[in-house]
């Protein structure tokens, strides 16, 4: 028989684990858009499987919710077996849970450089330090500025099957939810920028100033092992005039994952009668 169905987070994928009969040397699974299943041999149906592994995985032209209906046919003394028919949808099933930790850190570093520049620490006409994501393009830019840019992001703590939480079931969404990712190593570069090295300098202090303010955040989003370093560079060539640039190398480890919430996560195949007629 097939004793569950179940479909994969991914989407468009279906797990199926079998139940064989005792005495079975072999099985052979097939799958339809109806059940008019003809035989072990129905050249109407698509072969997901042929062998002795208890657990299938099928992922081949399927498309999400859409209805399929499997039997599998076990070689059961001489002769094919034939289960009853079961029933899987696929479906996708998973959600970003991850915290973006560049996404966090300009948000953060954009609030905390206009409390700076509330403060009289940082002057700019704007009432506000810009926090890009890119390298500024000299004309267009108001000055000073701030640049936050992904350096690296890898994994570097995993688990079993890479749960990263167990799974639980959420009662008011009426759905089983589970996590799975890894504790990833994140390198974020920022860069201060600006026109005057006296600027540079308070721009290196209010970044540092910024982070260490924002910790207790960093963590409650699961963002640890916070570390920087900060260096003063110049450039006097790739700009219309000398550029000011403060360099701080930020560090941590932060959990990159996806949440999976399935009102079906299972279906079970009820019923006492393994194998037709």
């Amino acid at each position: 028989m097939i004793r569950f169905i179940q479909p994969i987070a991914s989407g468009n994928a279906i797990r199926l684990l079998l139940g064989p009969h005792s005495g079975s040397g072999k099985w052979r699974v097939l799958r339809k858009e109806v059940d008019d299943f003809t035989g072990h041999d129905d050249p109407n149906a698509f072969l997901v499987y042929e062998g002795d592994e208890k657990m299938v995985l099928d992922h081949q032209f399927l498309i999400n919710d859409q209805l399929y209906y499997y039997k599998v046919y076990y070689w059961v003394n001489s002769a094919w077996q034939a289960s009853i028919t079961a029933t899987g949808m696929p479906s996708a099933a998973y959600r970003e849970a991850s915290t973006d930790v560049l996404s966090l850190l300009r948000d953060r570093l954009d609030w905390g450089f206009r409390v700076e520049v509330e403060r009289g620490v940082i002057t700019h006409d704007y009432n506000a330090v810009p926090i890009l994501t890119a390298p500024p393009i000299f004309e267009d830019t108001r000055w000073p500025c701030v640049t936050v840019h992904l350096e690296s992001e890898s994994p570097v703590e995993r688990s079993l099957g890479e749960a990263f939480m167990p799974d639980f079931y959420d009662v008011d969404e009426d759905a089983w939810e589970g996590h799975e990712g890894w504790l990833a190593s994140v390198q974020i570069q920022i860069i201060a920028w600006s026109l005057n090295p006296d600027e540079r300098i308070e721009m290196r202090k209010a970044i540092r100033r910024i982070i260490q303010a924002n910790l207790p955040l960093f963590d409650y989003e699961g963002i640890i092992k916070i570390e920087i370093s900060q260096r003063d560079l110049e450039d006097f060539t790739s700009y219309q005039a000398p550029v000011y640039q403060s360099m701080c190398n930020f560090s941590c480890l932060a959990p990159a994952q996806i949440k999976i919430v399935d009102p079906s996560i299972i279906r079970q195949v009820d019923s006492a009668i393994l194998f037709s007629e």
